[in-house]
This record gives C-alpha cells, structure tokens and sequence, in this order.
C-alpha cells in the first residue's frame, strides 16, 4: 500500500520577539517519532513531510518569555489547519502536555 504525504509547515504564527520552540513531531496514535529538529520562533518555522490523514503532535521545549501561537498549514498555503495560543511561562511549568501542540495532516 503506498500512503500519500504530505507537506506541512509548523510555525510561529505570532508571539514575543526571542522566543522559540524546538522538539519532535511524533504520530498520536502510537507516539512514533515522524521528524527531529523541529524548531519554531517568529521569523520561521520547518516544513515536514507527512503521512496524510494522520494526527500528529509537535512535543516542544521553550526559549524565551512570553505568550506565542503556534500554527500549522499546509506548505506554501497562507490558512492554517491548526492553531493554539501558548504562555512561555505557564508552558514551562506545566506538564509535558502545556508544551505538545495537536494537528491532522488532511487527505
């Protein structure tokens, strides 16, 4: 069976100037690493890709201070199929969920 990918953008949508995530994207429904090096802050994000019709989280550590948003769409698309507001601070002490962001790569 051949699976279709596809290409994704993860990117800082807007937050506070210097920070910056960096971390892995693996499946949710076995939490198999898809891709190392992620890495996100306001002037750029990375582009993967990725198995279609399938949920993934980007699981991240935090530079910096401040809240940000971080988003995902579809390589060279301006809509974004998945975005979520983050506070560096509450992220860094909350559990290993405050700093896990969830998003589906459509068909």
């Amino acid at each position: 069976m051949i699976r279709s990918t596809a290409r994704i953008e993860i990117y800082m949508k807007s937050g506070a100037a210097g920070v910056c995530t960096s971390g892995a994207v693996v499946r949710a429904d076995d939490f198999r690493v898809a891709q190392t090096g992620v890495a996100t802050r306001l002037t750029g994000g990375s582009v993967l890709d990725l198995e279609s019709d399938v949920f993934y989280v980007y699981q991240f550590n935090i530079a910096g201070d401040g809240r940000f948003t971080l988003a995902a769409r579809m390589d060279g698309s301006e809509a974004d199929l998945e975005s979520t507001v983050y506070d560096s601070g509450d992220a860094k002490l909350g559990g290993h969920g405050a700093r896990s962001f969830p998003f589906k790569v459509p068909r």
